[in-house]
């Protein structure tokens, strides 16, 4: 048995290198790619790079600094959306009696939604949906009051608002590089730059706008 276990660990640790070997080939064949096109291309890699190598200075600053605060943001909503999600997991479990086992998605809504398991169970029989009935001894929670399910529930709704968020900003690491690609175009061809901006706000905590504009001269 110990010598069928040293074989899979051994198979797996390979299976890792071979995938890590390969990822540094395709990113050292992208970077050499990229940089063997144009100035525009650059730019589709790091947003700023092309107008940097065209002398283009105060455009390349500007997307440098957006490209560095979508990054920091999206590490940053990232871990609080992580961070979120481990506090109502645990919080659950010590106020809620759940189990340490990981659950749906589906299931921590319903904790937020129904008291206990077995108002939940009731609720799901009388909407003649059996299949969604829980096993009680498996799926058990009981919330130990109230207050602490709505302290459950807010810590949730954060979790989904912050991932809601690193989404949004990820398509702005796209949009990013897709206005500094038109923008290098627009340079090349016309030996000046665009008018051409991308803007980034969020609303209070109902949404998040990312705006692309563009006049041409």
């Amino acid at each position: 048995m110990g010598v069928l276990i040293l074989k899979k660990i051994g198979k797996m640790e390979n299976g890792v290198k071979f995938i890590i070997g390969n990822y540094k080939r395709s990113l050292f064949f992208l970077l050499l790619v990229t940089f063997s096109f144009s100035s525009k291309f650059h730019s589709l890699l790091i947003p700023g790079l092309g107008e940097y190598k065209n002398d283009n200075k105060n455009h390349s600053l500007a997307f440098f600094v957006a490209e560095s605060c979508l990054w920091l943001g999206l590490y940053y909503t990232n871990s609080s959306s992580q961070w979120y999600e481990n506090d109502y997991i645990a919080f659950a479990q010590l106020h809620g009696s759940t189990s340490l086992s990981s659950r749906s998605n589906q299931y921590y809504i319903n904790l937020s939604n129904y008291d206990n398991i077995y108002e939940y169970n009731t609720a799901m029989q009388q909407q003649r949906n059996p299949g969604a009935v829980y096993n009680v001894n498996e799926f058990f929670w009981d919330w130990d009051n109230s207050e602490n399910q709505r302290k459950y529930s807010s810590f949730r709704y954060n979790a989904g608002l912050y991932n809601k968020y690193a989404k949004f900003l990820a398509a702005g690491l796209v949009i990013n590089r897709i206005v500094s690609f038109i923008n290098m175009l627009y340079l090349e061809k016309f030996d000046k730059t665009s008018n051409l901006k991308s803007q980034f706000t969020i609303e209070n905590d109902h949404g998040i706008n990312l705006n692309l504009s563009i006049t041409i001269d």
